[in-house]
């Protein structure tokens, strides 16, 4: 079975002295019954040596826009990973399989030590405005991620975590005329902003934290929203937000071999990862 690179990601999420989130999207393929099933699938090894752990596997969610978390475990801390990670286009799990086209990059456990000191990067309002139609203008808004992949690869900034606090996407950057309010409109912006090259990179190396604003939803929300906003938009921009930023975030707790990556619509948390090395 040929593992297939991740559509978007991947994304390093919560990382602690011994285990990783990952997070990644599957390919879509239409079929009459809905998006073809895929599961992910991953492996990592010690940057120092020594072969691949035996693979992880974990579901692909239709309903969080073909995306899933993998937790992997028992890794040694302040230690150099390498992993390969991708999917394929079956729900069974089978020790055939191919890596040779799979995403593949690094990240470096934390450490347990309290008093260790440790470096950020922090910012928001990443504005990454349209034409209309919806063609994207440019990449501009990727340029700051190069600068600081450079100064990481030139050993002028160890980073312990990139901290995005708000505004990942602009839903609303053609005010009253194209605003987005469905579903399908978010989990797009985010596939976008997500897919430039750069913060790709960046977000496959260093563990990511993020959190929402109000342009996540829209400008200034909810000092204009009507009843049909509350009804349509919100649960839209929040379900779109859990997606891509909370899921691999520390917010929903591991519980032994699995982690609560996605939330239901009441609020509480479904277990859709369940995959450790441990």
């Amino acid at each position: 079975m040929k593992v297939l690179p991740l559509d978007v990601g991947p994304i390093v999420g919560e990382t602690t002295s011994n285990r990783v989130r990952l997070w990644g999207r599957a390919g879509y393929q239409p079929t009459p019954e809905g998006p073809r099933r895929a599961t992910g699938v991953v492996r990592v090894r010690s940057a120092s040596g020594g072969g691949f752990s035996d693979p992880l596997f974990f579901p692909m969610n239709p309903n969080f826009d073909l995306t899933g978390v993998v937790v992997v475990g028992s890794l040694e801390a302040r230690t150099e990973h390498q992993y390969e990670m991708g999917y394929y286009f079956s729900e069974a799990e089978t020790s055939d399989l191919d890596w040779t086209e799979a995403s593949r990059s690094s990240f470096r456990t934390g450490t347990d030590d309290s008093g260790a000191s440790r470096s950020f990067v922090m910012g928001s309002c990443r504005y990454l405005p349209r034409l209309f139609g919806g063609t994207w203008l440019d990449g501009r808004g990727d340029r700051l991620f190069g600068s600081i992949l450079r100064q990481i690869d030139e050993g002028q900034r160890p980073l312990d975590a990139l901290l995005m606090l708000g505004d990942q996407i602009y839903a609303d950057d053609l005010g009253f005329l194209f605003p987005d309010r469905l579903l399908d409109d978010y989990l797009e912006r985010y596939r976008q902003a997500f897919g430039q090259s750069n913060i790709r990179r960046l977000m496959s190396r260093v563990p990511t934290y993020m959190i929402l604003d109000d342009h996540e939803i829209e400008d200034g929300w909810p000092q204009r929203a009507t009843p049909k906003d509350y009804r349509v938009r919100y649960p839209a921009a929040i379900h779109a937000y859990q997606t891509y930023q909370a899921s691999h975030s520390p917010l929903f707790a591991v519980k032994g071999h699995g982690s609560r990556a996605f939330p239901k619509s009441s609020g509480t948390a479904s277990r859709t990862a369940a995959a450790t090395s441990s």
